[in-house]
């Protein structure tokens, strides 16, 4: 134990960055939280938010939405969701367009938290990593809407980029330049917690100097409640 403990580095948190069903800021979600209010609202107007008024899928998801038999979900406010899906991300002067946003809300969740915890730790991205955990996101969704497609050649080449674990850490790194290891453990529900004990270990254990650690999920998806 003598050993371990004199190679091993001592870890702080330097930042905090959250988008939460409870507010899109650490204060607004715990001050939320103390108050004793409810993060919860309707699937229907969850999906309503996500979609783009003229989405050919809102109809069909709000029918199978229907079908479920409750209509309850935790989802990001609407401000916050609206400031990660459609705005732009602005880092160190350097503007990631919109048309740099076409990975999913997950990424893009990540990448409004990673924004926030970055104000108050500027840092050289060559000794930053980026560990994001993800458990099954849009999955169900990306799978289910490129099914009902009808025909091959119509599947969007962002599908395998959506659906892939590594899209939200590969997003982050990307949108503020951090240049370190990446990694996306995917844990099912403790996906964010394995993330935050690995980036821990690389730190003690000198193999990065920072790391940007988080989980993101965002599966609210008919498909995805009927599963459970």
């Amino acid at each position: 134990m003598g050993s371990v403990s004199r190679t091993r580095r001592r870890v702080v948190v330097t930042g905090i960055g959250v988008l939460t069903p409870l507010g899109g800021s650490v204060d607004v979600s715990w001050r939320t939280l103390l108050s004793g209010a409810s993060g919860a609202r309707s699937l229907s107007s969850a999906l309503t938010e996500s979609y783009s008024p003229d989405s050919p899928s809102l109809g069909r998801d709000l029918e199978l939405g229907a079908k479920l038999g409750y209509d309850v979900a935790a989802a990001v406010p609407t401000d916050a969701a609206r400031e990660a899906l459609d705005g732009s991300f602005h880092h160190r002067g350097q503007c990631v367009p919109e048309n740099f946003l076409r990975d999913g809300s997950i990424p893009r969740f990540a990448a409004l938290a990673v924004s926030k915890c970055l104000a108050r730790y500027p840092a050289d991205g060559d000794y930053i990593g980026v560990l994001v955990g993800k458990g099954m996101g849009r999955l169900a969704a990306n799978i289910f809407r490129a099914a009902s497609l009808l025909s091959l050649r119509k599947v969007s080449p962002h599908f395998v980029p959506r659906v892939l674990p590594l899209c939200a850490a590969s997003f982050v790194a990307r949108t503020f330049w951090l240049r370190g290891p990446i990694s996306a453990p995917s844990m099912a529900c403790v996906a964010g917690a394995q993330a935050l004990a690995d980036s821990y270990d690389a730190v003690a254990f000198f193999w990065v100097y920072v790391v940007v650690a988080e989980g993101s999920e965002a599966c609210l998806h008919p498909i995805s409640f009927a599963g459970f």
